[in-house]
């Protein structure tokens, strides 16, 4: 089978479900082609061709890098993209993402090849000055031809939020299916090993619990609210924490954070690691003991959770999809809350069940 994944962005060492579902069919020896930008997620644009071609060889995929003619509100438009697809001959093509450019489609001729799409959009992620009127635009122009016609094949939706975001677009339950987040188990596990390793490498101590943030340092995800969290347990617990931040900043966004940490209490107990291949981050967890994202939602909590770390976040609805317990969730912008998981969650680090998440999140 020939099979084309249009993404805006793709970066080969990043741990998304496009990422896995590209690794899994080239595991049944598909022919497989990505078509992106050449505009990366975590990385610099010289490490792009590394990655590239790494990725292609073990693999046996092909990439192909468009420069966009057009970029609004993260939507990504590439000139003569269905062109380009069409002289490919594919037999079937993933669309990732909806309400975007690639909707366009919907007004030419039916190909003669299937397309899909996916849809990986939580309300929490959803926020931009287009998003009250965009649902009702999209239902009128675009929901009409996708129920109606079939120019789009199915809908795969992510997960409960991504399916109203669907059926607030007015989008019918025939063409909708669920394909849930999950997590690679040959990828992503726990390692004594490294959590031993590790804990050594950045002096941590029994006694001590280590606090990770791990992803994106920008002003959406804001983990310098980690220390106003932590500001807020009491002397004896903070003296026991460490932290380690994996991640590579965002222009606008690193002076905020470093100016949080110099009048951090926990200034001198930070260690910092670069953004990380996605097959690296089991060995970072593992070590860990907690992990805090402050805002919006990440598919890493389910991968922290698999390598025995809990995760502290917002009880957004996404999220509580994704965990085990949801204790360890706090009321949104609430960092008195979000202490309060915290402490719990150190108090509960010797008789958390794990085991669980066989039955939560292997379905």
């Amino acid at each position: 089978m020939n099979i084309i994944h249009v993404e805006d962005r793709f970066e080969p060492e990043a741990g998304y479900q496009i990422n896995e579902l590209i690794k899994e069919q080239s595991s049944l020896n598909y022919n497989i082609t990505i078509i992106t930008s050449d505009i990366p997620i975590f990385s610099e644009e010289n490490e792009l061709k590394e990655m590239d071609k790494d990725f292609q060889k073990k693999y046996s995929v092909n990439i192909i890098r468009l420069k966009p003619l057009l970029v609004i509100s993260q939507r990504f438009y590439f000139h003569k993209l269905f062109k380009i697809v069409n002289e490919l001959n594919p037999d079937l093509v993933f669309l990732h993402g909806i309400v975007d450019f690639k909707d366009l489609v919907l007004y030419q001729r039916k190909k003669k090849y299937i397309i899909v799409r996916d849809c990986h959009m939580s309300w929490v992620a959803s926020r931009n000055k287009f998003n009250k009127i965009l649902p009702f635009f999209y239902s009128i122009f675009f929901s009409t031809f996708i129920n109606n016609t079939s120019k789009y094949e199915k809908i795969y939706s992510l997960g409960v939020e991504e399916s109203q975001y669907l059926k607030k677009l007015r989008i019918e339950n025939s063409k909708v299916s669920l394909l849930p987040h999950g997590y690679n188990s040959k990828e992503v596990y726990y390692s004594k090993f490294y959590r031993e390793k590790y804990r050594k490498k950045y002096k941590v101590d029994i006694e001590d619990v280590f606090v990770g943030y791990v992803g994106k340092l920008d002003s959406i995800k804001q983990p310098d609210l980690i220390f106003d969290i932590l500001e807020k347990l009491d002397e004896e617990l903070k003296r026991r924490i460490k932290i380690l931040i994996v991640g590579n900043f965002s222009r606008d966004y690193e002076d905020q954070f470093l100016s949080k940490v110099r009048n951090s209490c926990f200034s001198d107990k930070i260690v910092y690691e670069r953004a990380q291949p996605y097959s690296n981050l089991y060995k970072y967890y593992s070590a860990l003991d907690i992990c805090i994202w402050p805002k919006e939602t990440t598919l890493s909590s389910i991968h922290s959770q698999v390598c025995r770390t809990i995760p502290i976040m917002e009880d957004h609805e996404s999220n509580r999809e994704r965990v085990i317990y949801d204790k360890y969730l706090y009321k949104i912008n609430d960092t008195n809350d979000a202490s309060r998981a915290v402490k719990q969650a150190i108090y509960d680090l010797e008789s958390i069940d794990l085991n669980m998440l066989e039955k939560k999140n292997r379905r």
